[in-house]
């Protein structure tokens, strides 16, 4: 008596993550935090939400900077013109990492 085996694998569609909304803003930010800090490394980054500030959304971000061996927290906020999502002000602030 013969034997058949069937071997079924399933195989899964790669999962693809969306994009976040907050992504474009991340860059810049980082972008300008590295303008900020020309001799620092961004070593961390933290997305802290949205706000509305005086009929702006504001995109907050942490970012962990490593400067000249010192290690400082960046509060970054992106101000946003929410009807038509153009920047219109960054805003910065050192907070401990």
């Amino acid at each position: 008596m013969s034997s058949t085996t069937f071997l079924h694998t399933a195989h899964a569609a790669p999962q693809v993550k969306p994009t976040p909304s907050y992504a474009k803003w991340s860059r810049i930010a980082i972008k300008e935090t590295k303008k900020r800090y020309p001799m620092g490394q961004v070593t961390d980054f933290l997305y802290l939400g949205k706000a509305k500030e005086n009929g702006d959304k504001v995109e907050r971000f942490k970012l962990i900077v490593r400067d000249r061996g010192k290690e400082l927290g960046v509060l970054v906020y992106v101000h946003v013109d929410p009807k038509t999502d153009t920047l219109k002000n960054i805003a910065f602030m050192e907070t401990r990492p």
